[in-house]
């Protein structure tokens, strides 16, 4: 069985068109991502625009909040 795990995404964010994974700027993000790229398995980044989106697709800077 494989582990899958979800990041969920954050205000601060590159000013450029980026692949998921590097988008996000967040200490937060960062640790959370270092820690899912440590262990095997699957991870997405739950984006509050584009919804369940896998590290590797490219995105543009956004503002959307998942904070209702």
């Amino acid at each position: 069985m494989t582990d899958i795990y979800l990041i969920s995404c954050v205000a601060a964010k590159l000013d450029r068109a980026s692949h998921t994974r590097d988008l996000y700027q967040s200490p937060w993000f960062k640790k959370a991502r270092a820690f899912v790229e440590r262990h095997s398995g699957d991870w997405y980044i739950l984006s509050a625009k584009h919804g369940l989106t896998p590290p590797a697709a490219v995105i543009g800077k956004h503002s959307t909040s998942t904070v209702a």
